[in-house]
């Protein structure tokens, strides 16, 4: 579906709290941090920022993910890991966004959290729902 490599001005990657702020300064910038930046496993600590982003929302694979990042190197790849037909919306489990922990504090900051944590969010409260249910 789409390459790129690491390090790339379509794949910038920043490495701490400071070069991140140095590259986006207005408190404005955040909320799109939030929403677009991602870390991988494969690059530790490092916050690596699409661009143009790739606009996919978050589904387990049991409600439809359908994309995933797959890392060889500094190669990056979105892919599809299923069938999607036009006009399907692009889904991906943001769990598997490896956890940065200078990118969740300094959003914390702005009471603000990673797309990482907004899946662990949306899944906690999907199971604990499925619990009160079957409760009931």
């Amino acid at each position: 579906m789409r390459e790129q490599r690491v390090g790339t001005a379509n794949l910038p990657a920043y490495r701490s709290a400071q070069e991140l702020c140095a590259a986006f300064p207005a408190a404005e910038d955040l909320p799109m941090l939030a929403d677009f930046a991602f870390s991988s496993p494969s690059h530790p600590g490092a916050v690596l920022l699409d661009s143009p982003p790739t606009m996919v929302n978050h589904a387990n694979d049991a409600a439809g993910a359908n994309t995933a990042f797959r890392f060889e190197g500094d190669a990056k790849s979105v892919v599809a890991t299923r069938d999607i037909e036009e006009g399907d919306e692009l889904l991906q489990d943001y769990r598997a966004i490896a956890r940065v922990g200078w990118l969740e504090a300094l959003l914390a900051s702005a009471d603000l959290q990673t797309a990482r944590q907004l899946g662990v969010q949306i899944e906690a409260a999907a199971a604990a729902g499925q619990r009160s249910n079957a409760a009931i």
